[in-house]
């Protein structure tokens, strides 16, 4: 179970985390909460707010059969969001007692940039593990191999539009992604007529780029060498980082489509305060809830 408080870890809130909000990220969408943030209040929601389909019209639901059957989607949701770091000794390969200083510097600057990385990876795969399950679940009777063209259909039919933000977050991805991922994701959008929903069709691409591919180029870039703490701004850790975000925008569209006639709602706070002990608004519809989940509260820094 997610912890009730909202605090974030030390490792988010320190001045120069790896936690630390990317620039490019926080300048085109101000009004996010951070990625860490996100994935936890996303995993509240399933463990409090996600009904089975047989209570989905019930007021008086069971909320711990809820959470037996969304617990494919809550517990990939908990592992992300509980990463807090990862560590990668690039030495245990090569680990000769002498080295130049530059040669020093270079696997300093590299192990920072790798550990990075591995940890952008391991959230953007726990990530679409929960979408993998939320898919299946909603979309198990719709046509089609590919999961992200089921969410696709089952999108266009519930008739639910991208949430805030989704066009700028695809906007930085066609600017730091390499250029095959840019036009096989435009491609296959085109093809099926399916540009209003490009941001599936991108994460899709850089998960597959990340397990498929055969190679990986981790290597640290020269800026990052100078200066280890800009690691965090390198394109491919970024990537990683918004193709996470959106996935996880697409499991609250999702289950937007999955509450929308439903009566049930949030909690009502005892302290008639906006939002409940969770950190998600309370007393609304629960797709209301959801819906604006990734926004930063009023008054918020």
């Amino acid at each position: 179970m997610v912890p009730i408080d909202n605090k974030l870890s030390s490792a988010e809130t320190s001045p120069n985390s790896r936690r630390k909000c990317y620039a490019r990220e926080c300048r085109i969408i101000p009004n996010y909460v951070s990625l860490h943030k996100h994935l936890t209040l996303l995993t509240r929601f399933f463990l409090n707010y996600m009904p089975h389909p047989e209570d989905i019209k019930d007021v008086n639901w069971n909320k711990y059969r809820g959470q037996d059957f969304w617990n494919g989607a809550s517990t990939p949701l908990f592992i992300a969001a509980s990463i807090d770091r990862t560590d990668c000794h690039i030495g245990i390969v090569d680990n000769a007692a002498l080295r130049c200083q530059p040669a020093y510097e270079y696997d300093s600057a590299a192990a920072k940039f790798t550990s990075r990385f591995v940890e952008e990876a391991t959230r953007l795969i726990w990530s679409w593990i929960s979408f993998e399950t939320v898919t299946k679940k909603l979309c198990h009777e719709l046509r089609g191999n590919r999961l992200t063209d089921k969410a696709i259909q089952y999108l266009i039919s519930v008739q639910y539009s991208p949430l805030e933000g989704t066009g700028e977050l695809v906007n930085l991805l066609r600017e730091i992604c390499p250029e095959k991922i840019v036009e096989t994701a435009l491609s296959v959008a085109s093809k099926a007529r399916t540009e209003n929903y490009l941001h599936i069709h991108f994460f899709r691409e850089i998960r597959n780029s990340l397990v498929h591919s055969g190679v990986h180029d981790i290597a640290p870039s020269d800026s990052t060498i100078e200066n280890p703490d800009k690691a965090s701004n390198d394109d491919r850790v970024l990537q990683l980082r918004v193709a996470s975000r959106l996935i996880l925008l697409t499991i609250q569209n999702l289950v937007i489509g999955y509450l929308f006639q439903s009566p049930l709602k949030t909690g009502d706070n005892e302290d008639d305060e906006e939002y409940d002990d969770l950190g998600i608004i309370s007393g609304v519809e629960g797709w209301r809830a959801i819906e604006s989940l990734h926004i930063k509260r009023k008054n918020s820094n």
